[in-house]
Formats: structure tokens, sequence, C-alpha cells
């Protein structure tokens, strides 16, 4: 750890500069096409900055969490692009250049979570993006040392298997889906509502960060280990914001790193409590009756490369929570009913589009909860869920659905206990609201 970075904060402290014209290494976080436009996130390391330096696993450290969010109609990103195919190029660095001017753009820049661009609509932008095939020698060995810094290495088999044979899931009752806004946290919890562990730890973020719920407080009192299905930032921005989640255990996958998502992976390592799934275990993976799956997408795709997980029940009756892979992107048990289902990537249509895509077939209770951001009749930028997507899941059996905008959700027909001790006790916000279960 950086010798000026304290315990309690990821970053170091900087103030706030001025929103510029700017270069940066840009890693390509995110891609959303919706409508005739496309949604891109990238998370950014200032040039000049990162060119006086060696970019290691300590000195990226020193770099704030610089976050630019753009979204046009499809031709013009295009033509940023060069017309190369956006998806292929997700979880690459590249190299962008940002400008104050006139722009058909609607674009965020967050630097350490807030935000400088503020007001500037129409007035900022991405005006020039230069893809890794036309990088020079000496940016493309930056990057390959950013690369280099950030990159997760796998944890040994055992690591893996006793991380899941240890976790004490015979309690399970049920999950429990939390309103975190525009993004995505899960609670495995007992008869009293107790959190005994968390599959995600994510929330509304940079341009939905309106979405997160004010004071939200999780549940940490059972020292939960966490599941992370994969690391965008609104699968992991609680625990951002949240030291104490840093001395959990975490279970995660292997995939390309953000700066971002970097310094908390660093964290975890520095406490001993990060172990990095081993591609050589057979997926699904049986623990205690529940099963664990790797997902089968390409490693630059972090949505369909990550992990999702089936929770027993009963014997052979599990929820399924797939993050935001597509289905077809998750090895499926071969046994049992799911009875219950949380929408993949916030209902978003492109995790259910095409027939390999098409969500399960609902069984017993058919239980859906939606996780997505919504404050009043002002819905996340990307629109979450769609329609077309819930009539998909309708379709398929599932429903009536929950959604998670209306408060945390039970998946669970009467469960025993709505508030949790902790709860009571003013140490986490996670009661459930009637009307909120099954």
């Amino acid at each position: 750890m950086a010798d000026n970075q304290p315990e309690h904060k990821l970053f170091k402290e900087e103030s706030l500069p001025e929103l510029t014209n700017a270069s940066y290494y840009a890693y390509l976080d995110s891609v959303e096409r919706i409508e005739g436009r496309y949604f891109v996130r990238f998370d950014c390391i200032d040039i000049l900055r990162a060119n006086e330096v060696e970019i290691t696993s300590e000195t990226i450290l020193d770099f704030p969490s610089v976050v630019i969010e753009i979204s046009d109609e499809t031709a013009e990103i295009d033509n940023l692009f060069g017309g190369q195919n956006l998806y292929d190029l997700e979880s690459t660095w590249m190299i962008i250049k940002t400008e104050l001017g006139q722009t058909q753009q609607v674009a965020d820049q967050h630097f350490n979570f807030t935000s400088l661009s503020a007001g500037t609509q129409g007035n900022y932008g991405v005006t020039a993006i230069t893809t890794p095939q036309d990088l020079g020698p000496l940016e493309t060995d930056k990057i390959d040392e950013i690369v280099r810094a950030t990159l997760l290495h796998e944890s040994g088999v055992k690591d893996v298997t006793d991380f899941l044979d240890n976790l004490n899931l015979a309690v399970i009752d049920h999950v429990n889906v939390y309103d975190v806004g525009q993004g995505n946290c899960n609670g495995l919890v007992d008869q009293n509502n107790v959190v005994k562990a968390y599959f995600d730890l994510g929330g509304g973020c940079n341009a939905n960060k309106f979405t997160y719920p004010v004071n939200i407080k999780a549940c940490f009192c059972q020292n939960p280990p966490v599941i992370l299905s994969h690391w965008d930032q609104d699968h992991i921005e609680l625990a951002l914001n949240e030291p104490y989640s840093w001395t959990l255990k975490w279970l995660v996958p292997k995939q390309k790193l953000s700066n971002t998502a970097y310094h908390l992976a660093n964290r975890l390592i520095k406490n001993g409590n990060l172990i990095c799934w081993n591609s050589t275990i057979v997926s699904p993976y049986n623990f205690q009756g529940n099963f664990i799956s790797k997902c089968t997408g390409s490693i630059n795709n972090k949505n369909n490369s990550g992990l999702a997980l089936f929770v027993e029940y009963q014997p052979l009756e599990y929820v399924l929570l797939p993050g935001d892979a597509r289905f077809g992107a998750i090895p499926f048990i071969t046994t049992g009913r799911i009875i219950a289902l949380v929408a993949s990537h916030h209902g978003a249509n492109g995790s259910v589009t095409g027939k390999k895509h098409l969500p399960p077939i609902a069984a017993g209770h058919k239980m859906i909860a939606y996780s997505y951001g919504q404050i009043g009749s002002t819905k996340n930028t990307h629109g979450h869920s769609h329609s077309g997507a819930e009539i998909k899941y309708s379709n398929r059996g599932w429903g009536p659905e929950k959604r998670a905008k209306n408060g945390h959700i039970a998946l669970k027909r009467r469960p025993l206990n709505l508030i949790t001790p902790c709860a009571t006790a003013g140490t986490c916000t996670l009661q459930i609201k009637r009307g909120q279960h099954y």
C-alpha cells in the first residue's frame, strides 16, 4: 500500500481539478447499445501523469478514479471508433481525447466519484479515440505497463474450493435483492434475515449516482463473504465506499481490471482476502448442493465471463443469480428447477436477445426481481429495465415481478422476519418492506 494512502480510503485525497481539454489512457469499461444510441464508459488515467512514472501495482494506487461516460447516436460513436466493433474492444486500453466545446454528446466526467461536468452538457465530450491497433510503440509500452500492474492471478484450486465449501449455506433461508439503485447487491440470508453471504456489493454510480439510496448501510454483523459476479463498477460501488467490506473474504473472477476496480482488488489482496477463480475447476461446481458457474464469454467481455450462482432453497429447487451475464453464457445445472431469478443486467434487452439467450423456464413460485435505478419518473441513463426484456421473461413464465426501486426484495413466500437484528440496532438498513416479498 502506498505510504500516503490511509487505511480507510482506497484513493488519495486530491483537490478537484477544473474540467479541461485532456488526453487519457482509457480502459473501455462498458458498452451498451439501446434504441439507436451507444452508452460508453471509460475508466481513465491522465496521460501526462502516467508518462512521468513507471506504472506498477504500487504506483498506480497514486492515480485518482477518473470515469468518463458518453452517449450519442450509434453512427457518431462508430465514427469515433473508426468503425471498429465496440464490443470487441471492451476491457482494453486505448487513448481518448476530451475537449470543451459544442458537441451533441451527453458526457460526464467523475473525478474520485465527484462530477466535474455538471452543467456542461453539450459543451464537453470525447473528440478523438485511438484504438490499440493505431497506437505508437511508446504508447503501447505504457499500456502494457498498466495491464501488468492491474493483472489478477488465479488462486489455487484448493483456495477456491475451500472458500465455497466453508460457506455456511446450510442455514440459508432465501435470497434478498437490495435496493442499491442502478446496480446489483444480493444477500443470502437466514431465517432472521441476517446476511450470511453476498453476491455483489454494487450500486448506482457515476451518471447514475442519483439512484444510489441515501444513507444505505449493509449488514456485516456475521462477516459475510462476498462472491463477485464481475468487475463492473455498479457491482462493486457499495464496497468502494465501505471500508469494512475490505476485511471480508471475496471470491472473484479473473478479468481485466480498470484503475478504479484495481484499487479495490489491491486492498483485498493486501488484506489477504481476495480469492480469484481457478480456470481448471469444472463448471458448474457443486458445493453443499448449491452451484457456481464460470461464464463462458471472452475475458474482454466482463458481463459474460464472470460468475453466476445457483442457490438451493429446497432439494433441486434453485434461485439463479446471473449478474449481468447473458443466459447462453452461463453453464446451467442439468437437474432441478429454477423457481426464482434476478433479471440479468438489470433487465436489459441485450441479455435476452437471441434464442440461445432466452431466460430459463420458470418453475415453482416463479419469483423474479428487477434491480435497476429509478427515482420518481427519472430512470437510469440506460433505460433499464427494458420492456422488450420484461416481455421475454413473462413469456417464459416469470412473474408477477418485484422491483428493487420500490425497496429491498425477499425472494421468499412469507419470510419469517422482515427486519434484521442489526436493522433494529440501526447498524444496517436492509429491512424488507411488506409487499416486497412473495
